[in-house]
């Protein structure tokens, strides 16, 4: 009998194609490439100005800029946010997963050491990265199939240059360039489809608006993009919500919720009775929440963020809510976001905590629309605007930052009037041509003036006599 096998452990050893299978299957090619944009938005990070409270100061990172690129058979992101440190792109940049000791920068958003690799796995099956930095330049090309089928106890991709000695004076000077091309089929497709081009620019414009307030250049294929930013109505006597607190894990909360809209809707009739899921328009309706400033929800609508959950569902009649949550913190792994950051963390406990502060302040503003609405109705009867049909329409919208700066605020607007008599309210339809001869008689085009006007003729002849 031969020697006896020994049995001293399990092998765990990870398969480089399982594992890159596993990195790219459930990641959405958008979500891939805003994670090396914000790789170089964090880059640029590291040279942010900030005033006497510790806040980022506006334009402080002007001159930084990132340009992107997207054609059928490649894929490029080139910036001058700092480059890539020769230490850190050996020792840290490239690993799949984040250390311990790998350096932070405060307010960014990369946490899991997984965001470029996985875009690089996911584009293509050729990659380069080269950068000059303060302190070093390197380059590197991977053919991943080719590294993917070799057997190496130790993971690495082999630079191509290495220079220690090699930096520049000043960190806009520096420079990252990253290419991949060969791409599969259906990513090809993707870089060529016009639909797929608008939801990049649209997810980049709305997703880190603080990138653009710092002066951070970003271009799409030539074209600059600008920041959506988030807008509330405000008055002396229309103020939303405004609340602010800290977890105990010292993650900071700020929320603002109320409406927007103008003048203009509030003269609509209020025909919300339809089915909200067939009502088109008005789409950026719902929640919004930011962390570090990257967008992880945009118009949610659904339970997630409280709708339906003690609260209204989702209907037309709150077409014109908004509410904007900002979560931070200088440690971004307390944030309550998924490994892709396109979505929050449902088990966090810093989740819950924010979830219910939402769907209290969601309970407020549905109230308030409510009242709106009743108020609307009403003025199709009388004419008269009531005090917060005027108060809504007198109310300029405003960027959220501007609201309430510095304290939490509670939703204010006018108190219920007192009761005015009871009204009832007549509808009808006509033909067209009818009530078009019928406008021209009266000198009207208005549906409710009209319908008034005969009304008031009937009752003098007919009921008054």
């Amino acid at each position: 009998m031969g020697a006896e096998e020994q049995f001293e452990s399990a092998l765990v050893e990870p398969d480089k194609n399982l594992f890159i299978q596993m990195l790219t299957r459930d990641v959405e090619l958008v979500p891939a490439i805003l994670d090396l944009w914000d790789n170089s938005v964090d880059g640029a990070l590291r040279y942010v100005e900030r005033d006497d409270d510790g806040n980022f100061v506006d334009k402080s990172l002007n001159g930084f800029h990132i340009e992107i690129a997207v054609n059928n058979d490649s894929f490029s992101i080139v910036d001058n946010c700092g480059g890539i440190p020769l230490v850190t792109a050996r020792d840290y940049a490239f690993r799949l997963g984040r250390s311990q000791d790998a350096p932070s920068v405060d307010g960014a958003v990369g946490s899991f050491g997984v965001g470029m690799k996985r875009t690089l796995f996911k584009m293509g099956d050729n990659f380069r990265v080269e950068s000059n930095s303060l302190n070093g330049s390197f380059a590197l090309e991977v053919d991943v199939p080719h590294w993917a089928a070799l057997h190496e106890d130790v993971w690495a991709f082999p630079f191509e240059r290495a220079d220690p000695n090699s930096s520049v004076a000043d960190p806009r000077s520096a420079s990252t360039v990253i290419k991949v091309w060969n791409p599969s089929a259906t990513v090809s497709s993707q870089f060529t489809d016009d639909m797929f081009i608008a939801r990049l620019r649209r997810e980049l414009e709305i997703r880190r608006p603080e990138a653009f307030d710092l002066g951070i250049v970003t271009k799409l294929n030539g074209e600059e993009l600008s920041a959506k930013h988030a807008l509330l109505k405000s008055s002396s006597d229309f103020r939303p919500l405004v609340r602010r607190f800290k977890t105990p894990e010292d993650v900071r909360v700020e929320i603002h919720a109320g409406l927007v809209g103008g003048a203009k809707d509030a003269n609509l009739t209020p025909d919300d009775d339809g089915d909200a899921d067939k009502f088109v328009g008005h789409d950026d309706a719902g929640w919004y929440v930011l962390a570090n400033g990257r967008v992880l929800l945009a118009a949610d609508r659904t339970r997630l963020t409280g709708w339906g959950d003690d609260t209204a569902r989702y209907h037309p009649q709150f077409r014109n809510f908004r509410g904007y949550v900002d979560i931070r913190s200088n440690d971004a792994r307390n944030l309550p976001w998924n490994t892709s950051k396109t979505g929050v963390d449902e088990s966090s406990q810093v989740w819950k905590l924010v979830y219910g502060a939402m769907r209290t302040a969601l309970a407020e503003v549905q109230a308030l629309a409510s009242r709106l609405k009743e108020d609307r109705r009403a003025y199709l009867d009388t004419e008269v605007k009531s005090t917060l049909m005027q108060a809504y329409e007198e109310a300029r919208e405003r960027p959220v930052e501007e609201i309430s700066p510095k304290q939490e605020s509670a939703l204010s607007y006018p108190k219920q009037e007192a009761q005015k008599k009871r009204q009832k309210t007549v509808r009808f339809s006509v033909e067209p041509e009818k009530f078009d001869r019928v406008a021209e008689s009266l000198g009207t085009d208005s549906p409710q003036q009209l319908g008034r006007a005969l009304f008031d003729y009937y009752w003098r002849l007919e009921v008054e006599g």
